[in-house]
């Protein structure tokens, strides 16, 4: 991942901030009060940060951060479909290591869950009929950035079969002149 690292100074300052980044000196030349330094491809884990800065004007001053990179998660949710009174559940599939995963239902909250191997998986009774929005919402990990996705639940009206049995039935069929 890329990380951008800011540090503002006086706006009166020139020169140059020396910014450490986990024992690592790099540095960033000040315009305007504002020193920006971008660096590539840093790999996930936790970077300590000490900003230093002096000029003719300003004795040395510093200041001390951490950061952490992590990687990207990714959700995906099953599309789901049942008839009315059913239970069903609803299924999440999460690139990450650990967390939790909270679903709703047309955003009201139904609950959450721990991801275990990549699935989150929460059972839901569906009480009434309609096409409904299944959002799965992940936490994040010390690792892992949150992530969140969507897919569907369809929820029918079961099929009622009719039958219509006559012992007797007279039909009579009348003119008119």
């Amino acid at each position: 991942d890329d990380e951008v690292i800011t540090v503002i100074v006086p706006t009166d300052a020139t020169g140059n901030v020396i910014i450490n980044v986990n024992g690592t000196n790099y540095t960033a030349t000040v315009k305007e009060g504002v020193a920006t330094l971008t660096i590539k491809d840093l790999k996930v884990g936790e970077y300590t940060v000490t900003a230093s800065y002096s000029d003719n004007n300003y004795e040395l001053n510093s200041v001390n951060t951490t950061f952490t990179v992590k990687w990207d998660s990714f959700v995906t949710v099953d599309k789901v479909s049942c008839k009315l009174n059913c239970s069903v559940d609803l299924v999440a599939h999460v690139v990450a290591d650990s967390g939790l995963v909270t679903f709703y239902v047309n955003d009201g909250k139904v609950g959450s869950v721990k991801l275990g191997g990549g699935v989150a998986k929460l059972t839901y009774y569906a009480k009434v009929t309609g096409s409904f929005t299944i959002r799965a919402v992940y936490s994040g990990s010390d690792l892992y950035n949150s992530s969140e996705n969507t897919s569907t639940l369809v929820v029918t009206a079961p099929k009622v079969a009719t039958s219509l049995s006559a012992s007797s039935l007279t039909i009579t069929a009348y003119t008119s002149k």
